[in-house]
């Protein structure tokens, strides 16, 4: 995942309330991990293009600013006595968040009731294991009464990024509804039905140059979608079923700078997934490697990327990504992520082993295209942002 803090802004056509939820951005270091009838939007915390932040109240006041991560489907936050392996700095409060928050969860809030479960939930290659607890989670003014999630007593391999994580995938692979039989996506916690079963993500870029906190970075709008986020025509592809926001790619392609198209279908199996919570866009490893032999990216253990010139961020030179012969143009300012003195390439590998079961669709894709997840129809759109 990449690092990003953002505002979660609850947008509304249909009703005359319109909910805001506000982030904010923030630098940090990379790392990988790797749901009535009513419209909401939520702003999102950018924070240095690396992870995007939600603040959510939880009890009796207590405000933790969550990753917001459509590639997983729970809703954690760091728990009393939390531990992690030696040298791992997961379980520790993260001091650059932009505003105080809870930090760690006061299990004796009387509004809180303690389920008496645990569950394991792995992200990529790190992993939590949390004690399963309900109560109250608000969204600036945006309430669900009686939503389960984790205190996690074990984080290990994430960083001390934010205060937890926001899943907004499907029930059916949330930990916490398996060890429950309770509702655990958004979606279903709320209640939407029919046409209101949408939401939208907006992920602005990041400002390095300008860099302050407490500036807007992107937005969620649950039960709807902006319009005003978007430009263009929305192009949608089937999802290849209710687990992850998973589609399929046997036809992917890429081209750069008037290359002749490289094929990329068959990474990830031919399947990839659109997941907020991850920086990057992943491949295989082979055809990683291909993609950024263009810009002469050399692989770094170090970074877990590849570092490329940052001559390239400037020379407005597009990648193009074409799917079912839709044309996806990402911009240098997407593609090149300036990090701590280095240029790292927003496409890099996905799996230890050269393979993984899917790839994925990260920030990278998502600063420029603006995402529809719409589980009404089984599907998932794209329209270039603004």
């Amino acid at each position: 995942m990449l690092v990003v803090l953002v505002h979660l802004l609850f947008y509304s056509c249909v009703l005359s309330k319109v909910y805001k939820l506000q982030l904010t951005h923030k630098a940090k270091h990379i790392h990988q991990h790797k749901h009535h009838k009513r419209q909401n939007s939520a702003s999102l915390i950018n924070a240095q293009d690396f992870d995007f932040y939600v603040n959510v109240t939880v009890g009796n006041g207590q405000v933790f600013s969550l990753i917001v991560d459509t590639g997983s489907s729970d809703m954690f936050v760091r728990g009393p006595g939390c531990v992690s392996n030696s040298g791992d700095n997961s379980c520790e409060c993260d001091n650059m968040l932009p505003n105080p928050t809870a930090c760690v969860l006061n299990t004796f809030d009387s509004s809180l009731s303690n389920l008496s479960q645990t569950a394991y939930v792995q992200y990529g290659s790190a992993n939590v294991n949390f004690n399963i607890f309900s109560g109250p989670v608000l969204f600036d003014g945006f309430q669900i009464t009686n939503f389960p999630f984790g205190s996690a007593y074990q984080i290990s391999g994430l960083g001390n990024s934010g205060d937890g994580i926001l899943g907004l995938g499907f029930n059916s692979i949330s930990r916490v509804a398996w060890a429950t039989g309770k509702d655990a996506s958004i979606f279903d916690a709320l209640g939407l039905t029919g046409r209101q079963q949408i939401f939208g993500t907006y992920l602005s870029n990041f400002d390095f140059q300008h860099f302050v906190n407490d500036v807007v970075g992107g937005e969620i709008t649950i039960g709807g979608i902006d319009n005003t986020k978007f430009t263009g025509p929305i192009t949608y592809v089937p999802l290849i079923s209710e687990s992850y926001w998973k589609f399929n790619i046997s036809t992917l392609t890429f081209s750069f700078g008037g290359s002749q198209p490289l094929y990329l279908g068959s990474s990830g199996g031919g399947n990839a997934i659109s997941d907020t919570g991850t920086g990057q866009i992943y491949l295989d490893n082979s055809l990683a490697d291909r993609v950024n032999s263009f810009l002469g990216g050399v692989y770094s253990n170090v970074y877990g990327s590849y570092v490329v010139d940052c001559k390239w961020q400037n020379s407005k030179i597009p990648m193009i990504f074409t799917l079912y012969g839709v044309k996806y143009s990402l911009s240098s300012s997407s593609y090149i992520i300036p990090y701590n003195g280095v240029c790292l390439s927003g496409i890099s590998r996905n799996g230890a082993d050269g393979h993984t079961a899917f790839s994925n669709f990260g920030q990278v894709w998502g600063r420029s295209y603006y995402t529809i997840y719409d589980k009404f129809n089984g599907r998932i759109g794209f329209a270039k942002a603004v």
